[in-house]
Protein backbone atom coordinates (compact mmCIF):
# COMPACT_ATOMS: atom_id res chain seq x y z
CA UNK A 1 0.00 0.00 0.00
CA UNK A 2 1.20 3.14 -0.95
CA UNK A 3 -0.23 6.71 0.70
CA UNK A 4 0.34 9.97 -1.16
CA UNK A 5 -0.47 13.06 0.99
CA UNK A 6 -0.56 16.40 1.01
CA UNK A 7 1.26 17.14 -2.46
CA UNK A 8 0.14 17.68 -5.76
CA UNK A 9 2.72 14.69 -7.09
CA UNK A 10 3.98 16.42 -9.68
CA UNK A 11 7.49 15.42 -8.52
CA UNK A 12 8.98 12.13 -10.05
CA UNK A 13 10.43 10.83 -6.45
CA UNK A 14 6.75 11.02 -5.22
CA UNK A 15 5.05 9.85 -8.38
CA UNK A 16 7.07 6.97 -9.21
CA UNK A 17 6.40 4.99 -6.22
CA UNK A 18 2.42 5.60 -6.61
CA UNK A 19 2.81 4.70 -10.51
CA UNK A 20 4.97 1.40 -9.38
CA UNK A 21 2.58 0.85 -7.05
CA UNK A 22 -0.56 0.97 -9.21
CA UNK A 23 0.91 -1.06 -11.89
CA UNK A 24 1.70 -3.91 -9.52
CA UNK A 25 -1.86 -3.69 -8.52
CA UNK A 26 -1.49 -2.56 -4.60
CA UNK A 27 -3.69 -0.64 -2.81
CA UNK A 28 -2.92 3.32 -3.45
CA UNK A 29 -4.31 6.13 -1.21
CA UNK A 30 -3.71 9.81 -1.99
CA UNK A 31 -5.05 12.11 0.44
CA UNK A 32 -4.55 16.26 -0.51
CA UNK A 33 -7.86 18.83 -0.69
CA UNK A 34 -6.59 19.07 -4.19
CA UNK A 35 -6.79 16.84 -7.58
CA UNK A 36 -3.39 15.84 -8.96
CA UNK A 37 -2.49 14.04 -12.04
CA UNK A 38 -2.62 10.89 -9.62
CA UNK A 39 -6.06 11.53 -8.52
CA UNK A 40 -8.18 9.41 -10.73
CA UNK A 41 -5.55 6.90 -10.72
CA UNK A 42 -5.31 5.68 -7.36
CA UNK A 43 -7.45 3.30 -5.18
CA UNK A 44 -8.81 6.42 -3.39
CA UNK A 45 -8.66 9.91 -3.19
CA UNK A 46 -8.91 11.61 0.11
CA UNK A 47 -10.28 15.32 -0.69
CA UNK A 48 -9.37 16.88 2.26
CA UNK A 49 -6.88 18.28 4.52
CA UNK A 50 -4.15 15.28 6.09
CA UNK A 51 -4.74 15.95 9.43
CA UNK A 52 -8.79 15.65 8.85
CA UNK A 53 -8.39 12.40 6.77
CA UNK A 54 -5.29 10.78 8.83
CA UNK A 55 -7.88 11.37 12.21
CA UNK A 56 -10.88 9.92 10.45
CA UNK A 57 -8.72 6.90 9.77
CA UNK A 58 -7.89 6.53 12.86
CA UNK A 59 -10.79 6.52 14.25
CA UNK A 60 -11.94 3.46 12.13
CA UNK A 61 -9.36 1.85 14.02
CA UNK A 62 -7.24 0.54 10.79
CA UNK A 63 -4.18 -0.80 12.32
CA UNK A 64 -0.77 -1.48 10.70
CA UNK A 65 0.80 -5.04 11.22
Amino acid sequence: MVFSVGTSAMFPYITAPVQMAIHCGKTTVEINPVEGELSHRVSYHFPMGAAKALTQLDKLGINAP
